[in-house]
């Protein structure tokens, strides 16, 4: 499997940043099928910006939420057949974080059958304790850190498992 040109679907609203950084780092990291759903944004610049992309942009005209992949139905062919990515704009790797997380990614399910997704967890060590909802982040978040996957090799990911 090529997961380089895995299906990533970036789900967007009105957070051109945000998409901004998210597009250029998987770009950067080698990945080519890009899809982004946009729920039904109002921002101008974000539209014009979309309309521009060599990537493939599905302009929804109504918002769907978190859950328009499967909702909608309007992409069942690749959900129910495909493996697949899916991610929101603000969720960027650290600069040290290889490449190969999506393969990376693809060996926890494979070795953990009863799981059915896999992903990034946040970092909670560097959190400012002036940041108001610190206790809340670590409360929603740590759950992820309870259990480190030791059994597989690319250690260089810390990531939790769902």
């Amino acid at each position: 499997m090529n997961f380089f040109s895995i299906t990533i679907f970036i789900i967007s609203y009105n957070r051109l940043d945000d998409l901004r950084k998210c597009i250029s780092f998987l770009e950067k990291d080698g990945y080519t099928n890009l899809n982004i759903i946009d729920n039904a944004s109002t921002d101008i610049e974000l539209i014009s910006y979309l309309k521009k992309l060599k990537h493939n942009v599905y302009f929804l005209e109504k918002n769907w939420g978190p859950y328009v992949l499967w909702e909608s139905h309007l992409f069942d062919s690749i959900v129910e057949n495909e493996y697949y990515v899916v991610t929101d704009p603000d969720i960027i790797p650290i600069e040290q974080c290889p490449s190969d997380y999506i393969e990376y990614f693809y060996s926890i399910l494979q070795n953990y059958p009863e799981k059915t997704k896999a992903g990034f967890s946040l970092k909670l060590d560097d959190i400012p304790d002036s940041y108001p909802y610190k206790y809340d982040v670590w409360r929603g978040e740590s759950f992820y850190w309870e259990r480190r996957l030791d059994s597989i090799k690319s250690s260089s990911i810390n990531g939790g498992i769902i």
